[in-house]
């Protein structure tokens, strides 16, 4: 959106933490494949070429199933500034649902809000 030089205010709905929750799940997802691999190399009891294989098995898999993803359906990567945000959208009265949306928070009791 800011690529594009577009508001985020004109999105109907927004996650809770962000973009910052996309950030900890990747940084998640990272660490989950590095402590597998420190678990592959260093495992608890006595080393042995088939435990490291089967516990670092899943590196594999990823770019086993990825690539030849990308190859069949031909998507290749595309940039923030190309690509379409419009496309699908739904033509709301976006300021009119927000203040309907204010107005109906206010009359929540106590337990809801």
């Amino acid at each position: 959106m800011k690529a594009q030089g577009q508001s985020l205010d004109d999105l109907p709905f927004k996650a809770i933490f962000g973009v910052w929750g996309s950030y900890f799940g990747l940084v998640m997802n990272i660490l989950l494949v590095v402590a597998q691999f420190y678990i592959a190399v260093s495992p608890i009891g006595s080393f042995s070429a088939t435990g490291f294989f089967q516990s670092i098995l899943a590196i594999p898999i990823i770019g086993l199933f990825y690539g030849p993803f990308k190859w069949w359906n031909r998507t290749r990567f595309v940039r923030a500034r190309n690509a379409d945000l419009l496309t699908g959208r739904r033509e709301l009265d976006l300021p009119a649902l927000k203040e309907e949306e204010r107005i109906e928070r206010e009359s929540w009791g106590i337990f809801k809000k």
